[in-house]
């Protein structure tokens, strides 16, 4: 046998193998596809059990309003100890607050048995966007109540125009990405240890349609998407939920900025869905249910008639002259930390 052919024959035996690895691993992604498909049809009928929040510690960052405010009451609720976070003391404190007169009420109203079951909130004022202050929140945290079970990403700034001067874009990365990974960082590690945890990424529906004027948000859900994969891989049994929301606020200052074509949606009804999704342990929640179906069927349109349509349905910071641009959220607004 002369070196060509034996050459040959190689390459031959090396594209065998190669396609006999391919149908291998595409009977089995078919049959795991099948199962997953199966699962949820059973599911569909037979719903899953609620998992409990009782006795869980939630972190929650932007927690001074809005849905941050309403989250931590949602998880309360459930029986959970809340941490409030927020760069805005006075509001995070009054977030705390109403916590912890409803948990004063709660006590006054059951039996000495029962009250193990209820904790009133912490508040600690921090700039998430600030590595070291998130650091520093971490240590304080676990000196004061030992571990955080579940992480909830709720700071976020509002939709902004690609016209805005470099430096609010900047705070806008800061706060919508990097804020995460700082609090990845600081508490992740800690669940892996334990090998009990949940993250929650509150995020905008902007990552699934065409908005106009505003920060592009779907960097969220390529880092919750990364850091899924690296968890199963790794075997952690830690959950992820990202939320995709719609205009959630009642802030009538801010209302009056944006130029509206989509139902507003109250900070109320947005907590309870995420907090369904956790208790749930869905990998996505979207507000409303029906964003993302019509958003698939839009993509099948032609463009112009996809145009028409994302016309009628839209959500974008009014023009230049029209008013004043939307105001920033509070959690970059200085740099502070206290306990």
């Amino acid at each position: 046998m002369t070196a060509a052919s034996g050459s040959n024959a190689r390459a031959v035996t090396d594209r065998c193998l190669q396609v006999l690895q391919f149908a291998k691993g595409s009977i089995s992604a078919v049959l795991q596809a099948a199962l997953v498909a199966i699962r949820s049809t059973y599911h569909l009928v037979w719903p899953q059990l609620v998992r409990s929040l009782a006795g869980e510690i939630v972190l929650i960052t932007g927690a001074g309003h809005g849905i941050g405010r309403q989250l931590a009451i949602e998880f309360w609720e459930k029986g959970s100890t809340v941490i409030c976070v927020d760069i805005d003391e006075e509001s995070n404190q009054f977030t705390a607050r109403t916590i912890n007169t409803r948990h004063r009420h709660r006590l006054e109203g059951i039996g000495t048995a029962a009250r193990e079951g209820w904790r009133p909130a912490h508040a600690y004022t921090c700039d998430v966007t600030d590595k070291n202050q998130v650091e520093e929140l971490a240590q304080q945290v676990l000196r004061d109540l030992g571990r955080v079970d579940i992480l909830v990403n709720n700071a976020g700034m509002k939709p902004i125009s690609h016209m805005e001067a470099t430096e609010v874009v900047v705070d806008a990365v800061n706060v919508n990405l990097l804020s995460h990974f700082w609090t990845l960082l600081a508490f992740v590690p800690g669940m892996v240890k334990r090998n009990h945890g949940h993250v929650v990424a509150v995020s905008s529906a902007m990552e699934l349609s065409q908005v106009s004027d505003k920060l592009p948000y779907s960097a969220v859900t390529g880092l919750m998407d990364s850091l899924y994969e690296e968890l199963r891989e790794n075997s952690h049994n830690i959950r992820l939920t990202c939320a995709h929301l719609c205009v959630t606020d009642k802030r009538t200052d801010l209302l009056e900025q944006l130029d509206l074509g989509i139902p507003e949606l109250s900070p109320e009804h947005a907590a309870r869905e995420i907090v369904s999704a956790v208790l749930h342990n869905k990998i996505t929640v979207i507000v409303p249910h029906n964003l993302l179906f019509w958003q698939n069927v839009l993509k099948t349109l032609p463009q112009d008639a996809r145009g028409i349509w994302q016309g009628m349905f839209h959500a974008r910071v009014a023009p230049d002259g029209t008013q004043s641009p939307a105001p920033r959220c509070s959690v970059v607004s200085s740099n502070r930390i206290k306990a």
